[in-house]
């Protein structure tokens, strides 16, 4: 199936994605406040040690392994799909090479090197 790039589309939601990460984060920092306010009595009874930042502490935990793993396994997937998409899709980079890959077989011929 062809794909049709439209580069502004690709722009905005680009962006807007960028900051919805930002919003997501605020939300849940919120959500968790509002969570905590609404079971901190039974939370309490049952984990009697657990306060406030103790549940700071644990999503924060959380928050990093969940960092890490996108670091460390879908950003590399994300990168490779991208490049591929790129390089199948009237990429500037592709272009570029077929013209240096032309150039390279010029020089070779005029200097005899097979």
């Amino acid at each position: 199936m062809r794909q049709h790039p439209y580069r502004p589309l690709g722009a905005l939601l680009t962006t807007i994605l960028g900051v919805g990460g930002w919003f997501n984060l605020l939300n849940f920092v919120v959500v968790m406040l509002i969570g905590w306010d609404s079971y901190q009595e039974k939370l309490t009874a049952l984990i009697p040690w657990l306060n406030i930042q103790w549940v700071f502490i644990g999503a924060a935990i959380l928050l990093f392994i969940a960092v890490l793993v996108h670091y460390l396994v879908i950003q590399p997937s994300i990168m490779a799909f991208n490049n591929q998409q790129a390089y199948e899709h009237e990429s500037p980079t592709r272009a570029d090479l077929k013209v240096l890959k032309n150039d390279m077989e010029k020089i070779k011929r005029k200097l005899n090197i097979d």
